[in-house]
């Protein structure tokens, strides 16, 4: 590392929701700190960033009409594209090829796209780092994919996710599609508008909407919700064991990362701030995600480092938010809602799950961390998670379809 006095915000690193009062909340406190992590043990306020060596990420390309091979440019943002034909390795140790068109096969149909394909279509969502699209593919009976452009940008904070995006979709990309995490198509670089563009399987929601969707028409809520409510928590523990086993910690767990489609699966998405295990003891590792969604210890002075328990509680939050219908606390600052994670005591006011998944939910926002479950596999165990039959229930895909077909409907009255 650069042994250079840096000054940025101290919780620069940490992004609230995607709403633009909580990405601006203006309640940063600015302090000196060494980007030296020796150093930074000395400082009196607490560490929540590290900056990386360096600040620019070497991509490669392929095919190319606008750049022959071995040249590079910058763009402009100063993030420097390199061109070459073949696959190598770049600064952070990561070896991947981009190119400007992709082949893959669903359904045992193959797919080719460019990067004239990926015309605008319509937009799923916005985050601190880029958006996702919904894009038709008119062939073999065409499909639609999601496609999440990342702009190419040399800040340290948008390298670090950029890298991460590129590692963690070769890492999926390689273990033949995990049944809840995205299936990966493939990745195109878009040098006319620098954007990295990652395609991806399309689902039907985020559970963000479907959890507003399913309140707002409570005539399609069934009495009871054990059995959603429990593929949910198997589906998506599922997932962060497999990505556990790849010694990664999600960092980001939150209704809307949780995606649903109408054959009743759920698959955990957004690995761009990913963190592996062997980084949270060095100079790169900072602390990142959704505040709103942050355990207690990882707000402490000097903050824990991340963990399962620290996911655990993040899935908690979240679970609760799903059950009651809302967030159990909001602010629109920082410094508030510290203190309301800090103040927090967790209760579940919808008494549509059994006492046996509420006792669960409740294990996983135990103040003592020590308190909260041990391992996913643990979970896994669960009598309730081992109840669930192999396949969803008629109920169950009834009632998901329902909302789902609500939510397209409102989609397309608001596109009219």
């Amino acid at each position: 590392m650069q042994n250079s006095s840096v000054r940025q915000p101290i919780q620069s690193t940490i992004f609230a929701d995607d709403e633009r009062k909580y990405l601006e909340a203006g309640c940063l406190d600015y302090g000196e700190f060494n980007a030296n992590q020796s150093d930074n043990q000395a400082n009196d306020k607490p560490i929540r960033s590290a900056l990386l060596d360096e600040p620019v990420l070497l991509i490669d390309l392929d095919n190319s009409p606008k750049f022959q091979s071995g040249k590079y440019c910058y763009n402009d943002h100063k993030f420097r594209i390199e061109i070459n034909d073949e696959e190598k390795q770049d600064e952070f140790g990561l070896k991947i090829l981009l190119k400007k068109s992709i082949e893959f096969k669903v359904n045992n149909k193959l797919f080719t796209i460019d990067v004239n394909n990926l015309t605008s279509g319509q937009n799923l969502g916005v985050g601190k780092y880029g958006f996702v699209q919904k894009v038709n593919i008119e062939q073999n009976g065409g499909i639609d994919i999601a496609v999440k452009r990342i702009q190419l940008r040399t800040e340290p904070e948008y390298a670090a996710v950029i890298h991460t995006e590129l590692k963690m979709a070769k890492e999926i990309l390689n273990s033949n599609r995990y049944p809840y995490l995205l299936d990966y198509y493939g990745l195109i670089i878009d040098t006319d508008n620098s954007e990295l563009c990652i395609c991806m399987q399309l689902m039907d929601s985020t559970m963000k909407s479907f959890y507003e969707t399913m309140y707002l028409y409570n005539e399609i809520m069934p009495n009871n919700l054990d059995l959603f409510i429990s593929r949910l928590i198997h589906n998506v523990i599922t997932a962060l064991e497999f990505l556990a086993k790849k010694n990664y910690f999600h960092r980001d767990i939150k209704p809307e990362n949780i995606l649903i489609n109408n054959h009743g699966v759920f698959k955990l998405s957004d690995y761009g701030i990913c963190c592996s295990k062997d980084d949270i003891n060095s100079n790169k590792y900072r602390l990142m995600g959704t505040i709103h969604y942050l355990s207690p210890e990882i707000l402490e002075t000097p903050p824990y480092i991340c963990s399962v328990q620290s996911e655990l509680w993040a899935l908690g939050i979240t679970l609760i938010e799903i059950v009651n219908g809302q967030h159990p606390y909001i602010s629109s600052n920082s410094l508030d809602q510290c203190i309301k994670i800090n103040n927090y005591n967790p209760t579940i006011s919808n008494k549509i799950i059994s006492k046996e998944i509420e006792d669960f939910i409740l294990s996983l926002l135990k103040r003592n961390v020590q308190d909260r479950p041990i391992s996913y596999d643990e979970i896994l165990n669960m009598l309730f998670i081992k109840r669930i039959p192999n396949e969803p229930t008629i109920n169950e895909l009834n009632f998901i379809k329902s909302v789902i077909e609500i939510i397209q409907e409102l989609a397309i009255e608001v596109k009219e």
